[in-house]
């Protein structure tokens, strides 16, 4: 699934929180394990519930933001947009 993350459809006013944490506290166990970063998932939930514009395009697997292009494709790591993502799809939303 690709989609902007500014897009209407995915606005927190139909955001479910507690369906939301739920998955934050499985990425939060996938942190302690060593499979995510924790300060990278923490800035991933406040992504996941800002209603606010952002012009980066997103997949589970890619971001265009500078951050995933320039630092963290290269170590095989997710940006906080494509967590902020997985997050939302965990939570059904």
């Amino acid at each position: 699934m690709t989609y902007d993350i500014a897009d209407e459809e995915y606005s927190s006013s139909r955001l479910d929180h507690s369906a939301l944490f739920t998955a934050y506290n499985v990425g939060r166990r996938m942190a302690r394990q060593g499979f995510i970063d924790a300060a990278r998932l923490n800035r991933a939930l406040g992504v996941a519930q800002a209603n606010e514009a952002r012009p980066y395009t997103t997949t589970t697997l890619e971001c265009d933001c500078p951050d995933r292009v320039f630092r963290l494709r290269q170590q095989g790591l997710a940006c906080k947009h494509t967590l902020a993502l997985i997050l939302r799809e965990l939570s059904g939303g």
